[in-house]
């Protein structure tokens, strides 16, 4: 086993870029374990520079919370050469199993970060927020007298478990677009400072609606057919139409011929934007399926919306056409009813007497 301390000084200053490229390879009960690369001089200088580098797989063991005194509790991979194990003693760690976080509208976010350090005393924690070059502190902690010193509304630590399990976590409630950005989170300690930034990102999948709907019309008339996309966030988005010909089995095609509006920004900085297709109502052209594509960051495969085009006269006498007409006999029967009583109560009478008359 190796152990960073102990190297000699040209080989430690190597060591150090061992954490230039680390990977989490799990987490012992000491601290933290990383997967990197131990780089070294393989051969002679070339002026300041080696002339050659080697590399090696290595293990980083990141002990914390004064656990420098207890062995290894793990065994280590066995593709790893020998000494290629460090046992380096972190007097400061901040961490975070979280570094990207994706939310939609109104759902509470919570940013992760947890830290630790070898002596239990004074600490202060703080987020902030930064995106395109402003930020401000979002809630600053003195743990020392244990009081907040700024929270911005909406937001809220663990306070429960922020002594105890160095558990550091920032929730959000209700996340809108004006959170999306990067969380700095930062421990102080009387003689040491160390952050972890953690991503929020904001991804609202769009509503989408075709009109008119149902798409009904004359043999000649022509009409837009509209797909309005409503409620999306971030802005990049593409809409795309297709129709289908015929039945089921018929030849599906992109339409050329649409065009669309520009986007349009809502008060909760999401955005519409609709598109359009000129649709013509003939014999060859009935029972066309037109459908919107939709492509956006919140859609792992897109959204579509279809519609069936109808024409008058091509339909024949369908089950929809049956019920609407018995519907139609059926409210024309309870009008001429209500008519018969209240509108004409002397005919209703001498209808009633007659029945009795030939009864």
């Amino acid at each position: 086993m190796g152990r960073l301390c102990g190297l000699p000084p040209a080989v430690a200053a190597v060591a150090l870029l061992l954490l230039l490229c680390p990977a989490t390879a799990g987490k012992s009960s000491l601290g933290p374990l990383v997967e990197c690369w131990f780089v070294e001089e393989a051969g002679g200088r070339v002026g300041s520079f080696p002339s050659a580098i080697s590399q090696k797989r290595a293990l980083l063991l990141l002990r914390e919370n004064g656990h420098y005194r207890i062995p290894l509790d793990f065994t280590p991979p066995e593709q790893l050469q020998s000494g290629m194990v460090f046992d380096l003693v972190v007097a400061l760690h901040v961490f975070t199993r979280t570094p990207t976080v994706t939310a939609q509208l109104g759902q509470d976010v919570l940013l992760h970060c947890g830290f630790s350090f070898t002596r239990e005393g004074r600490f202060s924690l703080e987020w902030r927020y930064q995106f395109r070059g402003s930020g401000h502190v979002v809630q600053a902690y003195d743990g020392v007298r244990d009081r907040v010193l700024l929270g911005q509304e909406g937001t809220e630590l663990f306070f429960s478990e922020l002594h105890g399990r160095g558990n550091a976590s920032l929730r959000i409630r209700g996340a809108a677009v004006v959170h999306e950005g990067t969380y700095l989170c930062s421990v102080y300690t009387p003689y040491l400072q160390a952050q972890r930034g953690v991503e929020l990102r904001i991804q609202e999948p769009p509503a989408i609606s075709l009109s008119p709907d149902p798409l009904f019309l004359l043999p000649g008339q022509q009409m837009l057919l509209q797909c309005e996309v409503s409620r999306y966030y971030p802005l990049e988005l593409a809409v795309e139409w297709l129709r289908r010909r015929g039945g089921e089995d018929g030849v599906t095609e992109y339409v050329s011929q649409a065009w669309q509006t520009g986007h349009k920004r809502n008060a909760d900085q999401t955005f519409n934007v609709s598109s359009f297709v000129r649709v013509e109502g003939s014999r060859q052209d009935h029972g066309d399926k037109y459908t919107c594509h939709v492509s956006h960051a919140s859609l792992r495969t897109g959204a579509r919306k279809s519609l069936r085009l109808k024409v008058a006269g091509e339909s024949g006498l369908c089950i929809d056409t049956v019920i609407g007409l018995f519907l139609t006999a059926l409210v024309l029967y309870g009008f001429l009813k209500f008519a018969s009583i209240k509108v004409c109560p002397a005919l209703f009478t001498v209808a009633e007497e007659s029945k009795e008359k030939s009864a």
